[in-house]
């Protein structure tokens, strides 16, 4: 089955089902859902990604979060394509925010420390 065909709207009741059945913890629907949809999404992965991001390991962290929520998936409300993008954006954003964040070794951390505590006590009076 391809998705995106002249029967839209059989592929989305059928990847419905499949994440339905992922969430009853079928794991033969899921790899199901897996070989019909990882195409698409590694296209929504890259769109999102900084160049050189590894978007295997974002898949990968995509996917299990597609799987943990899968039981919260209401085709009602979205799509499934639709949903499982969102995740996959969010995650390709979460990501990149992670090798954005400012850390600071710990030796270093230790010795910026001890001279706050120094000038609070000499600000406050008090000696040694």
């Amino acid at each position: 089955m391809r998705i995106g065909n002249a029967s839209n709207s059989e592929g989305r009741d059928h990847l419905s089902f499949l994440i339905a059945q992922a969430a009853g913890g079928e794991d033969a629907a899921f790899s199901e859902l897996y070989a019909l949809t990882h195409r698409k999404m590694r296209k929504t992965a890259y769109s999102v990604c900084a160049r050189g991001a590894d978007v295997e390991d974002i898949l990968q962290d995509a996917y299990l979060k597609i799987w943990r929520n899968s039981p919260h998936f209401d085709p009602e409300r979205s799509s499934p394509i639709s949903w499982m993008s969102v995740i996959v954006r969010n995650t390709a954003i979460d990501a990149g925010r992670l090798k954005t964040l400012v850390t600071t070794d710990l030796d270093h951390a230790m010795q910026v420390a001890e001279p706050v505590r120094e000038t609070y006590l000499e600000v406050r009076g008090v000696t040694d």
